[in-house]
């Protein structure tokens, strides 16, 4: 793993505990900063600077109070240019609110290619930041 270039502000919203504080450890250790919750409660508690702010969200399809899908429709009624990327365990990829979702991965998680488009997006930034 390469340290980042430039931060990213990530939400994750994992409804397995052990998962989402991996899967926030890797990410911290590449230099992101990360906000992790285990259901709706970690988007509805956030203010809304915080979800103006947030960059990536990194959603499970099927969180135990919530569909993955749902939560990013409330970040993006606060922050249209937020990022995200469906994590799922279904076979069947043309789940709800699939198309939403800028990228699916599969479960379980790649974290090379998560780094990957992760870089790209930082890229992205990097160079809308220098225009």
């Amino acid at each position: 793993m390469n340290k980042v270039s430039i931060m990213l502000k990530i939400l994750i919203a994992e409804d397995h505990k052990t998962s989402a504080e991996t899967l926030a450890l890797a990410l911290e250790r590449l230099g992101h900063q990360v906000i992790v919750g285990t259901g709706a409660d970690v988007i509805l508690t956030m203010s809304d600077l915080e979800k103006k702010t947030t960059d990536v969200l990194i959603a499970d399809y099927d969180l135990r109070d919530q569909l993955g899908c749902v939560l990013l429709r409330i970040l993006n009624r606060a922050n249209p240019n937020v990022k995200s990327i469906l994590m799922t365990g279904h076979g069947d990829i043309s789940l709800c609110g699939r198309e939403e979702f800028d990228v699916v991965i599969r479960k379980p998680l790649d974290l090379q290619q998560l780094e990957t488009q992760l870089k790209q997006w930082e890229d992205s930034l990097l160079q809308k930041k220098a225009s």
